[in-house]
């Protein structure tokens, strides 16, 4: 008696067809992805600005002196410094807060303050930072003077 043997397996059309319906899924899935990805770059540039600010602030009450976060809009790049023992000019810092920071090219930034003053007593110069991203997500930093939370992050609605 012969007995037959069945391969098991897929043929190539099976796998073609497979192949192909997950290529159609990255294919409308990846604009998707870049949008998620841009709107979590965004919102990790701002918990990065604000956490620079609140460090400021910290070593401004810290050290009994000015601090000074600086902001260029127009390059979206920014930095710390501190006032001089003179009193007359600021200096940036050393070493990692030192460093100037940048948004990146795909972030835009709107400030009407270039300034953002934390003084020893742990008092801010209010201002207000809107940060907007190719899929027009907009994120604002408020600073205000006081105790307690005085740096915030408010997601708005979009402009359209």
């Amino acid at each position: 008696m012969y007995m037959l043997s069945v391969k098991k397996g897929f043929t190539l059309i099976e796998l073609l067809v497979v192949v192909l319906i997950i290529a159609i899924t990255l294919g409308l899935s990846a604009p998707l992805f870049r949008k998620t990805f841009a709107n979590v770059q965004l919102s990790l540039r701002a918990e990065e600005m604000s956490g620079l600010m609140r460090y400021a602030r910290e070593r401004a009450v810290a050290e009994n002196a000015l601090m000074r976060f600086n902001l260029d809009a127009k390059s979206g790049k920014y930095r710390l410094s501190k006032k001089k023992e003179d009193g007359e000019a600021y200096e940036g810092l050393s070493g990692r807060y030192g460093r100037e920071y940048s948004l990146g090219e795909e972030i835009k930034i709107e400030a009407q303050e270039e300034a953002i003053d934390f003084y020893p007593d742990g008092e801010i110069s209010p201002a207000k930072i809107i940060m907007t991203n190719p899929n027009k997500k907009i994120l604002t930093i408020f600073t205000k003077s006081g105790l307690g939370n005085a740096i915030s992050i408010v997601e708005e609605e979009n402009k359209k």
